[in-house]
Parts: structure tokens; C-alpha cells; sequence
């Protein structure tokens, strides 16, 4: 399984290139620096990628041929030990042409094989370790592959709000650390002001996804 730029892509071979076959996905390109980058969290200290809620992300897929009109992508993000669409810790979107308002997923660009896809999480959706995976449909069959792992983080860069949801708030220890609390979510300049606050906020934010 390809998780982020510090491992390998996942890669999938002997399949031949050809109309008749069915679709399957070759390699998978997470642009792990470009997507920390625009979701501020290319300064952290682990190499994972690390997102914020809210926001879209980029990936490039290589697929074995071109997409088809009758085959169908549909991606599949989970989170936590007992993922539920019910409980906002699962969800399943196909490929599209626009945004839902949910986890979507748009196609930004086809040049032969190879598509590059924005994807779309809500600015509800819990925050955590999230896993995706993808399932192809193609050719009077269904076939899933796992694309890896990325880890969901608030978004105080997002319209300077934060959800109400009664699933986006996992920090009730830290919402008695007032001085903590201002730090992460009352502006980027506070917490740019400090390298210590910076190093803080940043182990707090990922010590809150294993809550």
C-alpha cells in the first residue's frame, strides 16, 4: 500500500494496455509537498501527509488506459476503529465533475492515463488518521485497491471559523487550556510569533487525531 511520499507508490503490474481491458490503477502520486504546503502543515516535523479539514487536496492516478464513459471511480475515506457513515467517520463519493459540499471528488484534469483529481473533505468532518481507498468500476466488474494514509486536521485558515458539529470538537481536555486554545484558533500570526508555539501547537494538533 502507497501511504505518502516517504514510501514507495503503489504500483500494479502485468496489465496490458489495451481497449479491452478493464481499468486499473498503476501508481499513485499524493503530491505530499505541494498539498502541505497549501494546507500549512509543510513545517511539521513528520513527513506524513497532513491535512486540513475543509480544503481540498491534489492527487495524480496512472491508470492502465484512459477513463471510459461507462467506468466509474467511487473513493472510500475512513477513520477510527468502527468507521460509519452515520457517524461522519466514513464516506463514499464517486468522481465527478463538481463539488457536493461533503468529501468530493473533481476531475481537475485527463492527459491519456494519467487524471489528476482534487478531493474535498467537509469542514465538519472529524479530524483523525483518515484511510482512503478506491474502487474501479469496469467492463461488468468491481475492483478495490488501498491508496494509503493521510491524517485530517482543524482549519483555522477557514473563513476564521470552526464547526459546530458535535463530531468536529475531539478536544475537550484542551478547551480548558485557554492560552493553548488562542494559539491554534484565534489566527495564524499568534502562532507564527513563536517557534515554541509553533513546535506546541503543532505536537497538540496531532496528539488530538489519537484521541
Amino acid at each position: 500500500m502507497a501511504l505518502l511520499s516517504s514510501s514507495p507508490p503503489f504500483t500494479q503490474t502485468g496489465t496490458e494496455d489495451s481497449p479491452e481491458a478493464s481499468l486499473e490503477l498503476q501508481s499513485i502520486n499524493w503530491q505530499t509537498a505541494f498539498n502541505r504546503q497549501a494546507h500549512h502543515t509543510d513545517k511539521f516535523s513528520s513527513q506524513e501527509l497532513i491535512l486540513r479539514r475543509g480544503q481540498n487536496f491534489e492527487v495524480l492516478m496512472v491508470m492502465n488506459k484512459g477513463l471510459g464513459s461507462r467506468e466509474r471511480l467511487e473513493f472510500i475515506v475512513s477513520t477510527g476503529p468502527y468507521p460509519s457513515e452515520s457517524a461522519m467517520t466514513k464516506a463514499v463519493f464517486p468522481l465527478s465533475n463538481g463539488s457536493s459540499g461533503g468529501w468530493s471528488a473533481v476531475l481537475q484534469a485527463s492527459n491519456g492515463n494519467t487524471v489528476t483529481i482534487n478531493i474535498s473533505s467537509p469542514a465538519s468532518a472529524p479530524i483523525g488518521r483518515y484511510t482512503m481507498a478506491l474502487q474501479i468500476s469496469s467492463q461488468g466488474g468491481v475492483s478495490s485497491v488501498n491508496l494509503g494514509k493521510f491524517i485530517l486536521l482543524f482549519n483555522p485558515w477557514l473563513n476564521g471559523r470552526l464547526s459546530n458539529h458535535p463530531h468536529s470538537r475531539p478536544w475537550p481536555k484542551l478547551e480548558k487550556r485557554k492560552e493553548v486554545g488562542k494559539m491554534i484558533f484565534t489566527g495564524s500570526s499568534l502562532v507564527r510569533k513563536s517557534p515554541w508555539a509553533v513546535e506546541r501547537a503543532q505536537k497538540l494538533e496531532m496528539r488530538s487525531c489519537d484521541m
